[in-house]
């Protein structure tokens, strides 16, 4: 029992408790931590698959690119005969690129694949037919990832000075690994398939009209490749 002196100040801070200060130190919960890991997993499972896909759809641009280009530069070359579709020997014409009818250029069949041996831009021997565009610089090959490979038919004779109409199909050079299997003839027009990449399919598909050297010429030899009314 407490006794007190008398007439003696009754000092509370020594009887009563002192009241507890609440603690400065704040944090978060387990429980709050596991919820907001679930929360971030759920948003990064959601944004995954529009990230990926959109990275995918850039690098199919710039396949696209790259393929029109190396398209591009080929039927130029034809055009100024830098790159040559036929080889003359006294006064034969052989061709270099496949000759066919007008209308069967679009049903040509695709490159075999499985091989790609080229050495560097220029006309490749396996397979044959096919030019190689090099963008990286390393040599044609089929690990590139940038290379390009152009499938050219021309229609009329043999005699390239007469005129023709040029047909190209652009496929990339890793399309000619052998695990691919058979090339397609025809692009994709599906934005899934465009965006993620057919290597089966070819990138561009184009086609020009090569005037003939003699211009006083140029109507009769198309006519005489195409039909005249």
């Amino acid at each position: 029992m407490l006794k007190l002196k008398k007439n003696s100040p009754i000092k509370w801070n020594s009887i009563l408790p002192k009241p507890r200060l609440p603690s400065n130190e704040s944090g978060y919960t387990i429980i709050e931590s596991l919820i907001a890991i679930v929360v971030v997993a759920v948003l990064m499972t959601a944004v995954s698959p529009m990230l990926v896909f959109s990275t995918a759809t850039r690098l199919q641009a710039k396949r696209l690119e790259l393929a029109t280009q190396a398209g591009k530069s080929y039927l130029d070359g034809v055009r100024s005969g830098t790159i040559p579709v036929s080889t003359l020997s006294n006064t034969s014409w052989s061709a270099i690129i496949p000759v066919v009818a007008t209308s069967a250029l679009s049903t040509q069949a695709a490159p075999s694949n499985g091989s790609l041996v080229c050495a560097n831009t220029g006309y490749c021997t396996t397979p044959a037919n096919v030019y190689c565009v090099d963008f990286d610089g390393s040599s044609c090959s089929s690990d590139s990832m940038q290379d390009m490979v152009v499938q050219a038919f021309r229609d009329g004779n043999s005699d390239p000075t007469k005129g023709y109409q040029l047909m190209v199909r652009v496929y990339r050079a890793n399309s000619f690994k052998s695990e691919v299997g058979t090339l397609l003839t025809t692009d994709s027009s599906s934005t899934v398939t465009s965006g993620l990449g057919n290597r089966k399919a070819p990138l561009v598909i184009m086609s020009t009209e090569i005037s003939p050297q003699n211009a006083q010429q140029s109507y009769q030899n198309y006519c005489d490749r195409v039909g005249c009314p």
